[in-house]
């Protein structure tokens, strides 16, 4: 019970510390747009500060998360992939894992067999397209994060790691499809198929994007096509279940 209390006050602690570092830098930055517009010069003292407000609040969300100790139902899960992956040749793991994670993980099992390294790495991966994505989306970054966090998808983050990886690419690539960049979108779109297979219904939410809609009906589809492949671990935990259940299922579980 103490342990759990501990971690409600991490987690609300890193709530407000992040959207208060945010909402300075905010300011500082609008000051110095202000400061353009008035004086027809850039204030570099205050855009390095503002920059450095944002680092704060990318340290504190992205080392919370790859400091953690058995949080996450898929904690130990990874751990054990982890030590598996470090300790084995690439070869033997084939299509099994997708190769963005294998080679994280290979790479540490170089320099150290320790797991958190993994979880340190894995996290500053998914924290660094998450903010690169709300910063350069959004007005106001501090309320995409603090939807980001209050939503639960941090907390989401903490378990299905390499669908999180996969998502924050992918968020960042839409900001490419938007300017109608479309070689940069689908660079960012493969590169999210290595660090999970099923990024690849992104590709279906793309033709429907393409099509003339208005604005909010386009935001709503792609908001949508990010929630649905944010469960996909959860409906493929399901399809186990069933799959080892149900007799005549029980073949088809090793493609699960």
């Amino acid at each position: 019970m103490k342990q759990g209390k501990k971690r409600m006050f991490i987690y609300i602690f890193n709530l407000y510390f992040v959207l208060i570092m945010l909402y300075i830098s905010r300011i500082l930055l609008q000051k110095q747009i202000i400061c353009n517009r008035r004086y027809g010069k850039s204030t570099l003292e205050i855009d390095v500060i503002s920059k450095f407000f944002i680092i704060l609040a990318f340290c504190s969300m992205f080392l919370i998360s790859g400091l953690r100790y058995n949080v996450g139902t898929d904690y130990y899960e990874y751990k054990s992939l982890f030590d598996n992956i470090a300790n084995k040749s690439i070869t033997s793991f084939q299509f099994k894992l997708e190769p963005v994670f294998i080679l994280i993980s290979k790479f540490i099992g170089i320099f150290s067999k320790n797991s958190v390294w993994m979880f340190i790495i894995t996290s500053f991966f998914i924290a660094y397209f998450i903010f690169k994505t709300v910063i350069k989306s959004c007005k106001l970054y501090e309320l995409g994060i603090f939807l980001f966090i209050s939503f639960g998808f941090y907390t989401s983050s903490l378990n299905i790691i390499r669908q999180w990886m996969a998502v924050g690419i992918l968020l960042y690539a839409y900001t490419f499809l938007k300017d109608n960049k479309n070689k940069i979108f689908f660079k960012y779109l493969l590169l999210a198929c290595c660090c999970h297979y099923s990024a690849l219904v992104v590709l279906t939410v793309y033709l429907f994007i393409r099509k003339p809609r208005k604005n909010i009906t386009r935001i709503f589809i792609m908001l949508m096509g990010v929630v649905l492949f944010s469960i996909t671990n959860y409906i493929i935990n399901i399809l186990k279940i069933i799959s080892l259940n149900v007799s005549f299922l029980n073949k088809y579980y090793k493609y699960l």
